[in-house]
């Protein structure tokens, strides 16, 4: 029956197919003929910032960073000592520019930028 089973595959291509007609289990059809299994039960994939292992989630395909990184880096005010979160993208462009300060909004780069000048 292996052979007939074997050969028969080789006609219609398809595996999932011959369990249909015989019958049988997909899975064990595809161990049976030496195949592949069809899907992996659950892929964990790699954030790129912070290297955590993660299931692939229901969000947007192929994310590459995790929720808490996406959230963005917690930067300090350089005026009132707050914490607020930057997206990393603005971070790192700013840090690129030349940027050394980092404020939580307009009104303590005003404050600053008065005291300092």
């Amino acid at each position: 029956m292996t052979t007939v089973t074997a050969r028969a595959y080789s006609l219609c291509g398809s595996a999932d197919l011959l369990a249909a007609v015989f019958r049988e289990d997909v899975e064990a059809t595809r161990v049976r003929l030496g195949l592949p299994p069809k899907r992996p039960s659950h892929t964990l994939l790699t954030c790129r910032s912070c290297g955590e292992q993660r299931a692939r989630g229901a969000g947007k395909k192929g994310q590459k960073l995790c929720v808490k990184c996406r959230a963005g880096v917690p930067v300090a005010c350089e005026e009132c000592e707050t914490v607020v979160l930057r997206k990393r993208h603005d971070v790192f462009t700013a840090a690129r520019r030349g940027a050394v300060h980092q404020f939580c909004g307009k009104h303590c780069q005003g404050v600053w930028l008065a005291r300092t000048v």
